[in-house]
């Protein structure tokens, strides 16, 4: 067992083998590693830490098995933003000849790797904080300048945005979308004829680019009763009046979400920023009419022309009396057979294990 003290002015180097830092700030704290070195034993190794039920933690637990086939090892366990995690995981991956990550940590050292930028959301001061900046423009941004990280992404608006931001050609970032898991495709198959017209559905969190308070303030001015569901962490019916009735869920199932989206006439979105946009493509799917700020490029990418949208303003006036509108609209598009062919998580691994065999 070898013990390895890693810091921001120190390099590993072992069996022709080395680990850069630089001078990336957040690494000036010394790291302790013990963990046995070896030559390179496998091809691929792919990192499992993100796992989850949402974001970056949905989209890992959806593509990592799709590539099994070629991978040879995994990263489990722990954080994957910790500076311990970060050189121990550093210290296994010189084990392999490529690293992916769904996420967007890379390793250090290893010269064929690809991870994730869904969005460049946390560069936002108001949203992101100065370790989040540091990180992406000292570590990470070098190094795909460099050509030492592959990036793959979701949609083209982001594809778009990081190729500004890295001042690469789009041609070098791969997108791997998002798709729709077997649940909400089952659930396609059914669709209620009949949904109660004033029946809205909110998916988020309580982050500053999500726009709650818009959307409570905006159901607020709406006339009459409505039935409204809130699909989120800590979204509370507290700030809307009690004249809806009001339901707020969290870690659901994708059937009990899909059976939301079936019986909803309308899927609201405030957010000011998304690198993807799920709930666009599931409640797309599922026959929900489509409202948002007008303001997510993303938006088009899955949908096209059928949504509605406030042409950019945030006042819950204007968002309200868009709400009411499309209520009575009587038209819904239908674009399932389009996003069944465009968004499944089959067809994305399939994108995947070819951008990583090309790595």
């Amino acid at each position: 067992m070898l013990k390895y003290s890693l810091n921001s002015h120190e390099a590993l180097n072992r069996s022709k083998n080395k680990i850069l830092l630089g001078s990336f700030p957040l690494l000036r704290n010394e790291i302790v590693v013990d963990m046995t070195f070896n030559q390179i034993t496998g091809n691929l190794l792919a990192d499992r830490r993100w796992v989850g039920n949402t974001g970056i933690g949905r989209y890992s637990r959806e593509l990592i098995p799709q590539i099994s086939f070629l991978t040879d090892g995994y990263l489990d366990g722990g954080n994957p933003l910790s500076l311990m995690q970060m050189g121990a995981s550093s210290v296994k991956g010189l084990q392999f000849a490529k690293f992916y990550s769904p996420g967007y940590v890379p390793l250090v050292g290893i010269k064929r790797q690809s991870i994730t930028i869904h969005d460049l959301i946390l560069l936002d001061p108001a949203i992101g904080n100065r370790a989040k900046f540091l990180f992406f423009n000292q570590l990470v941004l070098p190094r795909i300048k460099h050509g030492m990280l592959k990036v793959i992404t979701v949609s083209r608006a982001s594809q778009k945005e990081i190729a500004e931001w890295a001042n690469i050609s789009k041609e070098q970032i791969a997108i791997v979308p998002n798709g729709l898991s077997n649940q909400i495709l089952e659930a396609g198959s059914s669709i209620p004829d009949f949904r109660h017209k004033r029946s809205l559905v909110f998916v988020g969190n309580m982050k500053k680019h999500k726009n709650f308070s818009l959307f409570t303030d905006a159901v607020n001015l709406l006339p009459g009763s409505w039935k409204i569901t809130l699909v989120g962490p800590q979204l509370s019916a507290a700030h809307i009046e009690n004249r809806h009735e009001v339901k707020s869920c969290w870690n659901i199932s994708d059937r009990e979400l899909a059976s939301i989206y079936a019986n909803s006439s309308i899927l609201v979105n405030t957010s000011s920023l998304e690198g993807f946009g799920m709930s666009f493509l599931e409640g797309g799917y599922l026959g929900c009419k489509v409202i948002h700020l007008g303001v997510l490029p993303s938006v088009q990418d899955i949908l096209g022309e059928d949504t509605f949208h406030t042409d950019g303003s945030y006042s819950p006036r204007d968002l309200a009396d868009l709400i009411s509108y499309v209520s009575e609209e009587t038209m819904q598009p239908n674009v399932r057979e389009f996003l069944t062919a465009e968004y499944s998580w089959e067809n994305s691994g399939k994108i995947l294990a070819k951008t990583l065999s090309d790595l």
